[in-house]
């Protein structure tokens, strides 16, 4: 009887004993997201003094295995890493230096992801006020990213870690410490970008599949095509005009004033360029302002209005106006070609304005030089051409008619931008059909307005430009509507337990499908294995439910932890009888022919 109450006692207690250390994984699912990063604040001063400047140095260290995406993962449902020093009175802090992301490939897109792995530094410059009080504050670094492995992701996370400076009075001297980790950081912000910015990052993921080659031909191109837009091209006969009234006649006389013409104009685009490398990230935080972004898209309707006629900004026929008064020689054609940024500007404004923010957002003054020197020599290279031959100024086309029709098209176009600029500020739901919109309307306004001795081969441009606005806008339309009947598999949301108890009572198989709009591999599994037509048609009286984490709250949690949910996308397979075929766990992305087996399975 002892011997039977020992061994009872002995096996309540091992049962206990497993209760509590399997408990939490296996019988309540309570397991937690895996931990990857840590990390440490650095200083460079071991103390400040009023209207000094400081540097901050993170240190993140991530979990072997793992990775988190960089400042500019790509694509655009990707939760990108950031870093900010939450604000404090006396103290201010510049855009911060993101060290260069790897290039990587996983098994869940087919195209390279750009990540940080292992130990990565980042670098933050400040000051303090010439007014700040002698004491000690507490600054909190604020670290947003999300984690992913090679298979799965898991939900965006951000970490505060505090620092605490101690200021000191005014002419007290400041210790250097920590030089090993500020070494770790390239100051001067090259090769390294500031915080993403709005739509403009799209000349950079240009440049980062093209190659920077291919870009600069393109900049070359555009430069080239600005020399056609009404703005410009009323400039080349006055600038001819200003070459033949001083070249005698003379060949070699006519191509050095053109070359000085061409100098001017590469000057003052290749300056801009250096200046807008210089300042980091200026623009791109200007373009994350929404009063910014109004007052872009309000100069560019006042541009496209004065395109469709109702008023007139001619800066060119000032300038025109000037010609006979220029100065002669060289340093003439010199100054013509520096200011005649000023003339185009109505026209290549948009365009400069994607470079500029391109440059800044690099922070490298050699490649804004080249990016705004490669464009100065598209726009500036015809004029070394018909200088040097002031006699192909008789074969240019004349501006009329056709010049008309072309300002109007470009109006259209200049209202396009509007909306380009404000995509940030118009829901992501409604901006397809925003688009679609302006294109039907687009089109519409190309067909009513006409122009003063409009030729038949003009209105027949016209038309078939118009007839293209409209026939885009259609398309675009159709395919922004929801839809009757989703593409892919039909999905039932699940947002709490009961709402999943109750259909696995259904009597149906099951399949489970845990993802969120952070998730890369969940949108390769949506894009290429829910849309399979083999998998569609298989898919027979299964019942497939779905749990979206984007955003989890108590009621989601409970379903993660009941089902011991560790990465995303995790695909369950549940039989008729609403038992769960743990051995048919998924996690991460699921060829269409292994989903379809495992179904078929079902």
């Amino acid at each position: 009887m002892k011997f039977t109450k020992t061994a009872g006692l002995f096996c309540l207690l091992l049962f206990c004993a497993l209760v509590y250390l399997c408990g939490p994984m296996r019988l309540w699912g309570q397991e937690e997201w895996p931990e990857v990063l840590a990390g440490q604040v650095y200083m460079d001063r071991e103390n400040l003094v009023p209207g000094s400047d400081l540097r901050l140095v993170f240190e993140a260290r991530i979990r072997d295995g793992y990775h988190i995406n960089s400042h500019t993962p790509g694509d655009e449902f990707l939760i990108p890493t950031e870093i900010r020093i939450k604000e404090i009175d006396g103290f201010s802090f510049d855009a911060p230096i993101y060290p260069a992301p790897l290039e990587r490939m996983y098994q869940f897109s087919d195209d390279q992801m750009s990540v940080y792995e292992g130990t990565v530094h980042f670098g933050i410059t400040g000051r303090t006020t010439a007014d700040l009080e002698a004491a000690q504050y507490g600054l909190e670094l604020v670290f947003s990213y999300q984690p992913c492995d090679h298979v799965a992701c898991y939900p965006p996370e951000e970490v505060v870690f505090p620092l605490t400076v101690r200021v000191l009075p005014l002419g007290q001297q400041m210790k250097s410490i920590n030089e090993a980790a500020m070494a770790k950081v390239d100051w001067s912000g090259l090769g390294s970008t500031a915080e993403k910015s709005g739509p403009e990052d799209e000349f950079t993921l240009f440049v980062k599949e093209k190659g920077l080659m291919l870009a600069l031909l393109v900049v070359f191109v555009g430069g080239l095509a600005l020399n056609l837009t009404p703005c410009v091209f009323p400039i080349i006969p006055i600038t001819i005009s200003f070459f033949t009234t001083q070249n005698s006649g003379r060949t070699g006389l006519a191509f050095r004033l053109s070359l000085a013409y061409f100098v001017g104009i590469t000057l003052c685009f290749s300056v801009l360029g250096t200046v807008a490398a210089m300042t980091g990230s200026l623009f791109g935080a200007l373009l994350q302002n929404p009063l910014v972004l109004i007052l872009i898209a309000s100069v560019l309707v006042y541009l496209a209005l004065s395109m469709f006629g109702l008023y007139e900004i001619a800066l060119f026929a000032r300038l025109q106006s000037t010609t006979g008064g220029a100065k002669k020689g060289l340093a003439g054609a010199f100054l013509m070609g520096l200011t005649v940024g000023l003339a185009a500007s109505p026209c290549i404004g948009p365009f400069v304005l994607g470079l500029l923010v391109f440059v800044g957002n690099a922070g490298d003054p050699v490649l804004g030089f080249f990016v705004f020197c490669t464009l100065a020599a598209g726009l500036g290279l015809p004029y070394i051409i018909l200088g040097t031959f002031s006699g192909m100024l008789g074969t240019l086309p004349r501006a009329g008619a056709w010049m008309e029709v072309v300002k109007k098209i470009l109006a259209v176009i200049l209202f396009g931008l509007v909306f380009y600029f404000l995509r940030p500020l118009i829901p992501p739901n409604l901006y397809p059909l925003v688009i679609a919109g302006y294109l039907m309307v687009g089109g519409i306004v190309l067909y009513l307005l006409r122009t003063h001795e409009e030729l038949g081969a003009l209105r027949i441009v016209r038309y078939l430009v118009a007839t293209g606005f409209i026939v885009w806008g259609l398309y675009s339309c159709f395919h922004s509507l929801p839809s009757r009947e989703e593409r892919g598999l039909q999905w039932r949301t699940i947002a709490s337990m009961s709402q999943l108890r109750e259909a696995l009572s259904e009597g149906k198989p099951v399949v489970m499908d845990f993802t969120a709009a952070w998730c890369a591999a969940c949108r390769e599994l949506e894009d290429k294995t829910f849309t399979d037509a083999g998998v569609m048609a298989a898919s027979g009286d299964i019942l497939f439910l779905q749990v979206d984490l984007t955003r989890e709250n108590r009621e989601k949690q409970q379903i993660r932890e009941k089902l011991r949910i560790r990465g995303l996308p995790t695909l369950l397979f549940f039989n008729d009888s609403g038992e769960e075929l743990g051995e048919r766990r998924q996690t991460g992305f699921v060829e269409p022919e292994k989903f379809l087996q495992l179904m078929e399975d079902l």
